[in-house]
């Protein structure tokens, strides 16, 4: 399985949702948790992600909705890499 991982993330390298790739694959998270990220969620000063919302569609129309559950709702730390030259 992580040899299949490794291999859609090379393979996906160039592709513009690749970072989506990395948390789906990394952190495990939902496609609707994925789609609600906004960039005041994430946390670069406290290499934090916050899952307040969702993004589902709901008889036709794409709605922003709080997590089903109270544990969906939760902060992820973020582990920053950096590359070595």
């Amino acid at each position: 399985m992580a040899e299949q991982a490794k291999h859609l993330l090379t393979a996906a390298k160039e592709d513009r949702l690749h970072a989506l790739y990395v948390l789906a694959l990394y952190l495990g998270m939902r496609r609707t948790e994925l789609l609600g990220l906004r960039w005041v969620d994430v946390g670069l000063e406290e290499n934090t992600l916050e899952i307040v919302q969702t993004l589902q569609r709901i008889e036709g129309r794409l709605q922003f909705l709080p997590p089903k559950t109270d544990s969906s709702a939760r902060t992820i730390p973020l582990i920053r890499v950096v590359a070595q030259p």
